[in-house]
């Protein structure tokens, strides 16, 4: 990420790791989101936007015309927008009145998640390229 012009996205990433080590779960799940998130803004040369419109973007811009509309789509939202859905349940809002402790497992799941959709990004680009020369 950092010798693609990432460096943000590269930061919170390894940010989010580190919090993995220091057991801070929820951090874990912020920092892995926001490295995607801001993976994909980079990419799209966007500086703000909410995940499901960096999501359109991201398919309007060709960079999963490899599979049909339709597919791109519910790919996009299921397992693209999976990241956002564990930010969202159990790190990213209020809590309301009891506590939520996250299992370490669901933190090494956001990690992971990060890494490959980054991967997954940086791929599409890749392709893109070739496609386009």
């Amino acid at each position: 990420m950092r010798e693609k012009g990432f460096e943000g996205a590269h930061a919170e990433f390894r940010e989010a790791r580190e919090d993995l080590v220091d057991g801070k779960t929820k951090d874990v799940i912020l920092k892995a989101f926001k490295s995607f998130e801001s993976t994909l803004k980079t990419m799209l040369n966007q500086q703000s936007g909410d995940i499901m419109e960096l999501l359109r973007l991201f398919r309007e811009k060709g960079f999963m015309d490899d599979i049909p509309e339709a597919p791109a789509k519910a790919v996009g939202k299921a397992v693209l927008g999976s990241l956002a859905t564990l930010r969202n349940e159990l790190a990213g809002h209020g809590q309301g009145n009891a506590v939520l402790d996250v299992p370490r497992h669901y933190a090494v799941l956001a990690i992971h998640l990060a890494g490959s959709m980054n991967q997954f990004v940086f791929r599409s680009i890749s392709k893109k390229a070739v496609s386009i020369s």
